[in-house]
């Protein structure tokens, strides 16, 4: 019982859960034979451009890449280069503030040439309209 009131506790306050960032969106990558693997890359202001946020869902990757397809991505400014499937950058969100200051790192391991990258261009015209779409 007192498991279950923690658990409860732990929900209503976010600490199980995590933030949600301000922006939010999955990049698709395809090489030439098919694979497939997802990253997102998302903006907060509460966010660092340098360290994995785990409030976030970044959870640093340290295994060593897939010998066939495989994308990671790191923070704009991480010297360590610590890699995730999931990165938050730090970015001054809002109407008038469209840039995400220095970019996240996309790293891709792949065998098969050429990569396929796609998004949802409605995510960036609604959250980014002065981007034009644009990564």
């Amino acid at each position: 019982m007192k498991q279950i009131l923690i658990l409860i506790g732990m929900l209503l306050t976010g600490t199980a859960i995590g933030q949600q960032p301000q922006f939010i969106m999955p990049l698709w990558f395809e090489d030439a034979i098919g694979n497939r693997d997802t990253i997102w890359v998302g903006a907060d202001y509460r966010a660092s451009y340098q360290n994995i946020n785990p409030q976030f869902g970044e959870r640093a990757i340290t295994s060593s890449f897939d010998s066939i397809f495989e994308v990671r991505a790191v923070h704009s400014d991480d010297d360590d280069w610590e890699t995730s499937k999931v990165i938050v950058d730090f970015s001054d969100f809002g109407p008038s503030h469209c840039p995400l200051y220095g970019g996240t790192r996309i790293m891709i391991q792949c065998r098969y040439l050429p990569v396929t990258i796609s998004w949802d261009t409605t995510l960036l015209a609604t959250n980014y309209p002065c981007n034009v779409n644009a990564i």
